[in-house]
């Protein structure tokens, strides 16, 4: 019996002498936080987004602070918080033309079909084996959404995603996501927007797509700038000298310009 008590009594006291250990250690030991770190932080949105190329905020809180990094790889603060920034790190706050994904395909329900997909609903594993009439179009498994943080991308009614510009953070991640790489990000403020990927041409995509781009150059004819020309059998258009009239939208036969 005595045996057991001092056993107990010899655990217990190595029990109290290293948890003082670990207190004085980390009262006297421990590297003090970072002040200017943990304010830059405090005014990131804490999304996590990855938009900057770090693993975080925190992560970007430090560069920031450390002078390997600034507020341009951010798209996400708001002006007043990069002012906050700005003021802590003694440089001006810098301006960021803020950007949103966009997905160049508008076929969904539009598309044919050559049959029905029984596979796993992910994109990538569906690339394949798509169903899809249109080989470059949206397959529409929503593998982008899944991958968005952000919540921004739902199915539209015409059964493609529509991202939504007030809650995407232009990470990238559905971009990444897609196999087809249909998305893409783009300013917030581009006037127009082509929303077909087809690398095929008239006949043979009215054949699978009521809305797919024909090639028919209606849209660069009737563009008084000069902003739309044609590549590759298909509209490209330059939005510095576009004005956002809307003609070229308007011409479009197919309705594929946004």
């Amino acid at each position: 019996m005595e045996t057991l008590i001092y056993s107990i009594a010899i655990v217990s006291g190595l029990g109290i002498i290293l948890g003082l250990a670990l207190a004085l250690a980390d009262k006297y030991i421990s590297v003090p936080g970072n002040e200017k770190e943990e304010k830059i932080l405090a005014c990131l949105s804490g999304a996590n987004c990855g938009s900057c190329g770090f693993a975080g905020c925190a992560a970007m809180a430090k560069a920031l602070a450390s002078g390997q990094a600034d507020m341009s790889r951010c798209p996400v603060a708001s002006a007043e918080a990069r002012e906050r920034i700005a003021s802590l790190l003694g440089t001006d706050a810098t301006a960021v033309v803020p950007k949103a994904a966009v997905i160049a395909c508008a076929g969904g329900i539009r598309c044919t079909e050559r049959g029905e997909y029984d596979g796993i609903k992910d994109c990538r594993a569906a690339a394949a084996g798509s169903v899809k009439g249109c080989a470059y179009g949206c397959i529409g498994l929503m593998s982008c959404a899944a991958a968005c943080p952000e919540h921004a991308i739902t199915l539209s009614d015409s059964g493609v995603p529509e991202v939504s510009r007030e809650k995407c953070t232009a990470c990238g991640k559905c971009a990444a996501a897609c196999p087809r790489k249909l998305i893409h990000i783009i300013p917030v403020h581009t006037k127009v927007v082509l929303r077909c990927s087809t690398q095929q041409k008239g006949k043979n995509v009215r054949e699978v797509c009521s809305v797919g781009c024909i090639g028919c150059g209606l849209c660069a004819k009737v563009c008084s700038q000069n902003a739309v020309t044609m590549q590759n059998g298909h509209p490209v258009v330059d939005n510095a000298l576009c004005t956002g009239c809307g003609k070229c939208k308007e011409r479009c036969p197919q309705h594929c310009l946004f």
